[in-house]
């Protein structure tokens, strides 16, 4: 664990130094919009993702962005309460172990945000290819998606390593996460980068005090005896990726069809921040 902590240090003092560098044309403002991007890789592997456009990946990235949310719920509810019901302690300690692992992910994000503040792109950059009606703060790194979407692969592939098929899919679910984030203007690759280490060391660390944890949930329960043995089943798999799926899917119809939010893309290029570069169309 302290060989984790020290790597994880290291790592986003780094990331941290080059943000340093990469904000000093914005003379300390860092809402001020640049018109000439920065000479680095990590912006420009950003304009090659944000500038390669399709309806296909329109359409596909924005069901996986969606998903995010929902499977952060689905996956450690469902195995819980599936584990619970059918007496297969495995599984639900694996929701409960995914489910603090979220929750750390979420709380170093959210922490690292306001630490680093670093603008998203479509903040300091100009004409940003960006999706409207998206919400979010102005911070950059590191990505939350992405750290949430790792914290569970890689809880998963902590938990069952004898079975690919539960953690490939979650991986890769993971990775097209981070792309979409880059891909609708949200995102350095950097963020996305930090998020993936921030969250696969979330759920380390949480694996790593499985004992505790599980010990603690025992008691809560009163079930102090309680085996965590590895019953895994099948059927645990249609949770995990059925869930992903299922409601990814099921949320982007709904905010399709309710038309609330015009989903769409367009070019951003503001004289400075004011608050969010996405727009509304409300039917009421």
């Amino acid at each position: 664990m302290k060989r984790y902590l020290i790597i994880s240090i290291v790592f986003f003092q780094f990331i941290q130094y080059g943000y340093a560098q990469d904000t000093s044309s914005y003379s300390n403002s860092r809402l001020r919009i640049v018109n000439t991007d920065p000479d680095n890789f990590d912006v420009k592997l950003f304009r090659s993702i944000n500038n390669n456009r399709s309806n296909f990946l329109n359409k596909a990235l924005t069901v996986t962005d969606y998903s995010v949310l929902p499977a952060a719920v689905i996956i450690p509810g469902g195995l819980f309460w599936y584990g619970r019901a059918n007496h297969k302690n495995y599984d639900e300690n694996t929701g409960v172990l995914i489910a603090f692992s979220e929750a750390t992910s979420v709380v170093l994000t959210a922490a690292l945000k306001y630490i680093v503040k670093r603008p998203r792109p479509y903040i300091s950059l100009s004409k940003v290819q960006v999706r409207k009606g998206i919400l979010s703060d102005p911070y950059s790194f590191p990505s939350g998606h992405t750290s949430t979407a790792f914290s569970v692969a890689t809880e998963l592939a902590l938990r069952y390593p004898k079975y690919p098929q539960v953690y490939v899919p979650a991986y890769l679910w993971g990775l097209i996460v981070g792309y979409g984030r880059v891909y609708f203007g949200m995102h350095y690759p950097s963020d996305v980068l930090g998020g993936a280490v921030l969250g696969s060391l979330s759920a380390i660390g949480i694996y790593s005090l499985r004992t505790e944890i599980l010990g603690f949930k025992n008691r809560v329960f009163g079930e102090e005896n309680k085996p965590d043995e590895n019953n895994f089943d099948s059927k645990s798999i249609g949770i995990i990726t059925g869930g992903i799926i299922l409601f990814s899917g099921l949320n982007e119809l709904l905010f399709k069809n309710n038309n609330k939010i015009n989903i769409g893309f367009e070019p951003v290029s503001k004289e400075g921040y004011s608050g969010i570069s996405c727009s509304f169309k409300y039917s009421f």
